[in-house]
């Protein structure tokens, strides 16, 4: 019985003497809890890291926006450039596009971009890049948000009211020279960005309106031209021709880079024709519509020409290249070529008016005539305006600042 007893007093003993358990449960809790709030810890560090690295990412996406729009009002507002805008088609020595760099000028965060030529580009519209890069600068523990997009552009046109054919007879570069020889019959306003000079040319007598120029204006002998009708005038604006309005809206388009012959088809050209090349009229020829030339025009013999669209006023012939035209020509409409013109023979425009890059007027007597329409001043032409550039293509990718 006593060792009984003995043994069940030790079992007694056992169980009930746990104060070290205690210590062991409360160093276990202690250390869950420690661990729980170093994970949480990492975790809201890791958070706020990433939450600051997508911030300033996100910023500098937005810069590199910025810098996309920056560029695109100085391509589309050259006048704020010294009526150039950006001079992206600069070249070094090697001939090779010298990328324009702009950077803004916070410091904290910033944006700089290229423009350049597209090299892949051929043909109409003419395509550029711009390349934007945002960067968040600033003494922050992790600024390093680097975003960087590329740009596509194409040339376009925009209609404006303000840019329409104020003149019979204009020449556009400002080192022009509008030349007349012989007397003609203009009913209309003449300008020259550059000189104005004639030989046999009598501005009050060939001209039933203003005469004006940006340059001088000289006989042929060099003394100056005069008369009441005469006088100097401020360069002038002009519109451009949207080459890929009339590509597209073309009812036949000729693919050639040689010399296309035209003239003494039985039936009229109606509508647009658009040739990728030089043009040789050597017939007869009757055109309802527009004839769109990326090249030169020239005229072989002396054929009987027909230009006509009058409603609505209209481009009737529309030149890259130079425009030689002789023979009787009589026209309907505007001719707008961004080279060089001669008219010889006889040639009468009617509801029109002459837009050339430089000018040879010939005539005798009235042999040449040009009828200027009022209502040309009102009313912008269609697939004519202002250049503009326009978001062709759009997409981010890497680069280093």
């Amino acid at each position: 019985m006593i060792v009984n007893n003995r043994k069940k007093g030790k079992k007694i003993f056992f169980f009930n003497n746990q104060k070290g358990m205690a210590l062991i449960t409360v160093s276990i809790f202690v250390f869950v809890l420690v661990s729980f709030g170093v994970a949480l810890l990492i975790m809201t560090s890791s958070d706020s890291k990433l939450s600051t690295l997508h911030r300033e990412s996100t910023r500098a996406f937005y810069w590199a926006e910025t810098g996309v729009d920056k560029a695109l009002w100085y391509l589309n507002n050259p006048t704020d450039q010294g009526g150039n805008g950006i001079d992206w088609r600069t070249v070094d020595e090697l001939g090779d596009p010298v990328p324009v760099i702009y950077l803004s000028d916070t410091a904290s965060e910033a944006y700089k971009f290229t423009v350049l030529t597209d090299p892949l580009s051929t043909g109409d519209p003419e395509i550029i890049v711009i390349k934007s890069i945002g960067k968040v600068l600033g003494g922050g523990e992790y600024d390093k948000g680097t975003r960087v997009v590329e740009v596509k552009l194409e040339e376009g046109i925009a209609p404006s009211p303000g840019l329409v054919y104020n003149f019979a007879i204009m020449t556009f570069a400002e080192d022009s020279n509008l030349r007349f020889n012989g007397h003609v019959k203009i009913e209309g306003d003449v300008h020259s960005n550059g000189d104005i000079t004639g030989a046999g040319f009598d501005p009050e007598d060939d001209v039933d309106g203003d005469v004006s120029y940006s340059g001088g204006a000289y006989r042929s002998d060099g003394t100056p031209l005069e008369g009441e009708n005469i006088g100097s005038l401020e360069p002038q604006g002009f519109p451009d021709v949207s080459w890929i309005y009339y590509l597209e809206n073309a009812k036949e388009v000729y693919a050639t880079d040689t010399a296309y012959e035209i003239g003494g088809e039985s039936e009229p050209l109606e509508g647009i024709h658009y040739f990728q090349g030089d043009v040789v009229i050597k017939d007869d020829l009757n055109v309802n519509g527009t004839i769109v030339v990326k090249g030169n025009i020239t005229v072989h013999g002396h054929p009987e020409i027909n230009l006509v669209k009058a409603e609505p006023i209209s481009l009737v012939m529309v030149a890259s290249g130079d425009i030689f035209l002789k023979g009787n020509v009589h026209v309907t409409g505007i001719i707008h070529t961004e080279g060089f013109i001669e008219l010889d023979g006889t040639t009468n425009v009617e509801k029109g008016a002459i837009l050339a890059e430089d000018g040879v007027i010939n005539g005798t007597g009235a042999s040449t005539k040009v009828v200027y329409d009022i209502e040309n001043q009102d009313h912008p032409v269609p697939g004519t305006g202002i250049v503009v550039w326009k978001i062709a293509s759009w997409q981010e990718v890497q680069d280093v600042w």
